[in-house]
């Protein structure tokens, strides 16, 4: 355990059986995160914080701590059980929008192109002499541009409805989110694989965030506006748990 000029120590802390790591930052409040791929506890606090209130924001946090550490437990797992990893070859069967395609590379080779067809991505100009790893980074630059064209309407659409403003989209893969938000740069990041999930679902994930932008916690406020906006959000999101 360290001390720092605030006079709040940092380190790891041990708080019943749950070891946190504790670092004093310029936030206005406590924020944690559990963290891949062992679920390590990261608790950010503003300086001059007792541990006092530490403890008890630990302690009341835990169901939610507990939830996403085993969450992301069973994630691990089945990620050490799952399939190998995509090639980007004919045949494979590929998500978008919630439903299964198949993957057709087609020649002859040059510029590498892909296009939605019935039940097929198509990933034309990949000849037999195209490695799958530039067969992989074109279709994630298609999965971005598809995800954008959808997403940006949505956000105008509900940020206008739910009278908040947004300056910023960016697309990143996460392992461990959706989605998140930054409400005092009003910046939003969506998780690059939505576009394989259902629209309703990436809707849910574009009206979760945006409610970060009036209440940035999780608590009743929160609960509140999705109610008022989107009834069904609860169910979307164990739709999306799920997946």
């Amino acid at each position: 355990m360290t001390g720092n000029a605030s006079g709040t120590a940092t380190g790891t802390r041990r708080i019943d059986d749950l070891t946190v790591d504790v670092t004093v930052r310029r936030v206005r409040r406590m924020n944690v995160r559990v963290h891949p791929p062992d679920g390590s506890v990261r608790l950010s606090v503003p300086p001059r914080t007792s541990w006092r209130t530490v403890t008890a924001f630990v302690r009341a946090s835990r169901p939610w701590i507990d939830r996403h550490r085993q969450r992301i437990v069973e994630e691990a797992q089945h990620a050490a059980q799952a399939d190998p990893p995509p090639t980007g070859r004919t045949g494979e069967v590929w998500w978008h929008l919630g439903r299964a395609h198949r993957i057709r590379r087609e020649g002859p080779g040059g510029p590498l192109r892909v296009r939605l067809a019935p039940r097929r991505i198509v990933v034309a100009g990949a000849d037999g002499e195209v490695e799958d790893a530039a067969v992989l980074a074109a279709l994630d630059r298609w999965e971005r541009r598809r995800l954008r064209a959808l997403a940006d309407p949505l956000l105008d659409g509900w940020a206008a409805r739910m009278g908040v403003r947004h300056e910023f989209l960016g697309l990143r893969r996460m392992t461990t989110r959706w989605g998140s938000c930054v409400p005092a740069r009003r910046r939003i990041w969506l998780n690059t694989l939505l576009v394989r999930r259902p629209p309703a679902l990436l809707e849910y994930v574009v009206v979760h965030e945006l409610a970060h932008l009036r209440e940035s916690s999780h608590g009743p406020r929160f609960q509140a506006l999705m109610d008022e906006h989107l009834p069904d959000w609860r169910e979307r999101r164990r739709r999306l748990d799920r997946t």
